[in-house]
C-alpha cells in the first residue's frame, strides 16, 4: 500500500503556486494527525527545500534543531545560532542563491517558545519576497493558533500568507485503501468511527472492524484510547470547559440553554466556547429545513464523537483485560452510535455529488410522536430548478423496502415539503425489489453502500 493516500486537490494547489515561478507563501491548517506533515514532505519530495520540524521545546532546543538542519543542507557540521534574527538571517542568504522551498512544521511551537518569531519571520517575507522565488510553507497542528499569528490583524504575519489550505479528513472512498482486507460495511463503520484522519486508520489495521475496536480503544494502553482528550487539551483553552461543551452535547443536552444550566457558566461565555469549537471543527450547529425550529449542535468530528458518546460511558471498563467481553457490553451502543453517525455521512454524500443550496435535518411531531427526517437538502438539479431532497438513512443488514417510503410521505407532509420533492433512500443493506421497481418509476434515489465507497457514480437529477 501507498504511504501516501488522497490530497490530490491540496498536491495540485501547491504545484500551481510553485509554477508561477516568484515568491509564494502559503498556510496550512488542520487538526492533529489530520496529514499536514504528509502532505508538505510529499509535496517537496521533488524539490530542493529545507524543512524545519519545531517542537515544544524552549528556544535553545528549536534553534539547536534550525542549526543541524541548515548545517545538513549546506554540507557542514551543525551551526549554533544564539537567536532565531541569526537563523533567518542564514536562512535568507541561501533563498538568495537557490530556489527553496522552505518548511515550518508546527510553527505556533517555535512562536511559542520564541515570542517575537512572528515579527522576525516576516520581516524575512518582506526582504525576500522580491529577489528570491523561495515557497514558504507553515503549518500547525493547533487550528485557532494558527489563525491567530496569520489571520488576527494584530498579527505581524497578517497580510503575508493569503494563500491557504484547511486540511480536511479525506473522503470515505480515499480511505478505502488503507484497509484492503475489510469488508466494505466494516471500512464504513471504521470510517464513522475515526473518520478520515490518516494516521487513526492506519492503526486500526487490522481485518475486521471489531478486532481493529479491541486493539485500539480496549485494554492496557490501547493507541487510540486517550487520543480525543489530547485532541481537545492541544487545541483549545481552557480545555475542561471546552470538554464539557462536547459531553453535553454527546449527552443530549445540545442546545445552548441546557449546556449552560449543566455547565453553570453564563450564556456569553458558553456562547464563546461553542463558536471556538465550531471554528475548529469539533462541533456544528444542525441546520432546520422546511417547519423546524431551533439548532441543537452535533460533534462533527468523528473521533471525539466516538470518545464521548461511547467510551466515556464504559470508564474503567475500557483497561480490562478481557477485551472480548468489553467490547461485548459495548457492542448495542456501538452500532445505534454508528447508526446515528451515518445519516452525518449521507448528508455529506448529498453535498459532496450535487449542487447543494442548503443542507441539514427536519424535526416536529407526527400523530403525537417526535420524529424528524434524517436528510433534507435544496437542490439544483440538471435543468438548474431548485428542488427538495428528503432522505431516509438506514444502518442495518436488511434490504430497505416501501415502508421507509410510507413514513417519508407522511413527514413530508407533516413538514410542509409539498413540491418539487425527490425522495433518497440510503441502505447498507441494498432494496427490496418492490422499492427499486418503485425507485425506477419515481426517481427516487436509492444510495447503497457501494454508491457511499464511490464504486457507482451518482444518479443524476
Amino acid at each position: 500500500m501507498d504511504h501516501f493516500i488522497g490530497r490530490e486537490k491540496e498536491l495540485s494547489y501547491l504545484e500551481s503556486l510553485y509554477s508561477r515561478d516568484e515568491f509564494e507563501t502559503c498556510a496550512i491548517y488542520g487538526r492533529r494527525q489530520v496529514g499536514k506533515t504528509t502532505l508538505m514532505s510529499r509535496f517537496s519530495l521533488d524539490k530542493r527545500s529545507i524543512d524545519f520540524q519545531f517542537s515544544k521545546g524552549t528556544a535553545y532546543e528549536n534553534l539547536s534543531h534550525m542549526g543541524i538542519v541548515i548545517g545538513t543542507f549546506l554540507g557542514v557540521s551543525p551551526i549554533h545560532f544564539d537567536s532565531f534574527s541569526m537563523a533567518i538571517e542564514t536562512l535568507s542568504e541561501i533563498c538568495k542563491e537557490e530556489r527553496i522551498v522552505v518548511i515550518f512544521d508546527e510553527f505556533p511551537y517555535l512562536a511559542h517558545s520564541i515570542p517575537d518569531a512572528s515579527s522576525i519571520l516576516q520581516r524575512f517575507i518582506d526582504k525576500c519576497h522580491d529577489v528570491t522565488k523561495t515557497m514558504l510553507l507553515i503549518c500547525g497542528s493547533s487550528i485557532s493558533m494558527m489563525k491567530k499569528e496569520t489571520e488576527a490583524y494584530d498579527s505581524p504575519l497578517y497580510g503575508r500568507f493569503r494563500n491557504r489550505i484547511w486540511l480536511k479528513p479525506l473522503s470515505l472512498s480515499e480511505c478505502r485503501a488503507f484497509h484492503p482486507t475489510m469488508s466494505d460495511v466494516d471500512i464504513l463503520r471504521t470510517y464513522l468511527t475515526v473518520g478520515g484522519i490518516p494516521t487513526y486508520h492506519r492503526m486500526m489495521d487490522e481485518d475486521t472492524y471489531e478486532k481493529c475496536i479491541k486493539k485500539c480503544f480496549l485494554g492496557f494502553n490501547a493507541t487510540l484510547s486517550n487520543e480525543a482528550n489530547v485532541v481537545v487539551e492541544g487545541e483549545l483553552t481552557p480545555s475542561d470547559i471546552h470538554s464539557g461543551i462536547i459531553a453535553c452535547i454527546a449527552d443530549g443536552k445540545s442546545h445552548q440553554n441546557m449546556m449552560v444550566d449543566a455547565l453553570g457558566i453564563s450564556k456569553t461565555l458558553c456562547s464563546r466556547y461553542i463558536t471556538n469549537l465550531e471554528n475548529v471543527g469539533f462541533v456544528e450547529s444542525l441546520t432546520p429545513m422546511l417547519t423546524a425550529k431551533k439548532r441543537p449542535y452535533n460533534i462533527s468530528d468523528n473521533l471525539l464523537a466516538f470518545h464521548y458518546m461511547i467510551l466515556r460511558k464504559y470508564g474503567p471498563l475500557l483497561k480490562n483485560v478481557d477485551v472480548d467481553k468489553t467490547y461485548g457490553l459495548m457492542k448495542h451502543d456501538i452500532d445505534t452510535h454508528l447508526g446515528r453517525r451515518f445519516e452525518l455521512l449521507c448528508r455529506s454524500y448529498i453535498s459532496s455529488n450535487y449542487s447543494v443550496k442548503e443542507s441539514g435535518s427536519w424535526w416536529g411531531r407526527v400523530d403525537g410522536e417526535d420524529v424528524d427526517i434524517d436528510v433534507v437538502a435544496t437542490v439544483y438539479n440538471k435543468d438548474n430548478l431548485l428542488i427538495y431532497i428528503l432522505g431516509e438513512c438506514k444502518f442495518r443488514k436488511g434490504p430497505a423496502g416501501m415502508a421507509l417510503i410510507d413514513v417519508l410521505e407522511k413527514r413530508a407532509i407533516s413538514a410542509r415539503a409539498d413540491s418539487n420533492v425527490r425522495f433518497a433512500v440510503f441502505s447498507l443493506g441494498g432494496f427490496t425489489e418492490e422499492l427499486e421497481e418503485y425507485a425506477l418509476e419515481t426517481g427516487t434515489l436509492l444510495i447503497d453502500c457501494g454508491k457511499l465507497l464511490g464504486d457507482d457514480d451518482p444518479d443524476v437529477i
